[in-house]
């Protein structure tokens, strides 16, 4: 589960935009080991420090990017998010 979704894992009713299929066009699954691995990428080659959130965003957009249908189109990420609170967890660990 990606940070940031985890506060609704145990909401009795989970909020509209989560269960109402009708107020967005795809739902693209990432796991938390793709975006981190996307923040590791971001942070190293592009100097982009994000959590996993917006990693998975980022990952998410390079996933409708590839398609043949969206070839030379812009795609946009808009992703309200730093790595900061990210140094106390495994994020940002150091690799071994």
């Amino acid at each position: 589960m990606i940070d940031g979704v985890a506060p609704f894992a145990n909401v009795p009713t989970p909020p509209s935009f989560l269960t109402d299929s009708s107020i967005y066009d795809e739902y693209i699954e990432v796991s938390t080991l793709q975006a981190t691995g996307v923040a590791h990428e971001l942070a190293e080659h592009e100097g982009l420090f994000l959590g996993t959130s917006g990693a998975a965003g980022i990952y998410a957009a390079s996933i409708v990017a590839a398609r043949p249908e969206n070839e030379g189109k812009n795609i946009v990420v808009i992703t309200a998010d730093n790595g900061f609170k990210y140094l106390s967890t495994k994020v940002y660990a150091l690799k071994k």
